[in-house]
């Protein structure tokens, strides 16, 4: 039996929980508070041991980190651990712009964590192997994209009408598909369907610029608060990711979280001092 908690597919599950898992590595790098806005070249993390670094409340994330991505592993989702892997290397490359000179030890500890998450998910992964080697499913989704094609091919500006792809399924479905359809299993794939390719690209682009603008942040944000941006686009992109093979964005739970977290990085990917002159003051 697949793990799938409070969701109804075990696809969603594994992707709030991949969501959750690069939330607490960000959570594990965040460093302490700074009272001050430090100046350009003064904004390096300082030097901790590696003992004085496991702190109660960093030991505690890391168990959440392994808890979290044990029930991952559980619900055999392919797509959620690939998408999971591209927000973790996505949040591990991002972090460490620019440092890898700096603080090699950084970046010592994001690859011992990356080659863990892989070792964890090759031996404790056992259902989500068996998924891997089973083909099936694979062959039936792309049968499904190819019927979603076919009615944007028919229909390509206006579409089928919001909520129709089922209808239209139901007319295109394949006879090899004797089980009925009411999703794409890709979120982009259906909105087109429906919308239509005029009224798909604001839909869509709804989800995409907030997602480049943290991404933006990310990229040209001082050290001190690139953290808070670069975890909004790297836990975003699970979700942004899986839902191209799948429908993780039209799940409620994802999609609020996702539009939370979008905002959160949107309002920190620009700050008001990075590109001010030095001396600056606001009463002058």
């Amino acid at each position: 039996c697949l793990m799938s908690g409070t969701f109804v597919s075990s696809n969603s599950f594994a992707c709030y929980m991949g969501m959750a898992v690069i939330a607490s590595a960000a959570l594990l790098f965040s460093g302490k508070n700074k009272q001050s806005d430090p100046p350009y070249g003064h904004d390096e993390e300082e030097d901790v041991r590696l003992i004085d670094w496991f702190t109660g409340a960093r030991v505690v994330q890391i168990a959440a980190i392994f808890l979290m991505l044990g029930g991952m592993l559980m619900s055999a989702s392919r797509a959620g651990f690939g998408a999971t892997t591209v927000g973790a290397l996505a949040f591990g490359l991002l972090l460490m712009r620019g440092r890898w000179k700096a603080r090699p030890d950084l970046g010592r500890v994001f690859f011992a964590g990356f080659a863990v998450f892989v070792v964890v998910g090759l031996v404790a992964g056992s259902a989500l192997l068996t998924k891997f080697a089973d083909a099936g499913d694979s062959f039936s989704r792309l049968r499904i994209w190819y019927v979603g094609l076919k009615a944007i091919w028919l229909s390509p500006w206006l579409g089928w009408g919001l909520g129709g792809f089922a209808d239209i399924y139901t007319i295109l479905q394949p006879a090899s598909i004797l089980i009925p359809n009411n999703l794409a299993h890709s979120t982009p794939l259906e909105v087109v369907v429906e919308l239509g390719v005029i009224a798909a690209i604001p839909a869509l682009a709804v989800v995409a610029i907030p997602w480049l603008i943290c991404l933006r942040g990310a990229l040209r944000r001082r050290l001190s608060y690139r953290y808070l941006p670069v975890a909004a686009f790297s836990i975003a992109a699970v979700p942004i990711v899986h839902s191209v093979i799948d429908f993780s964005l039209q799940m409620p739970a994802i999609a609020f979280v996702t539009s939370a977290l979008l905002g959160m990085g949107w309002a920190q990917a620009f700050g008001r001092r990075d590109n001010a002159p030095e001396g600056f003051t606001p009463w002058e």
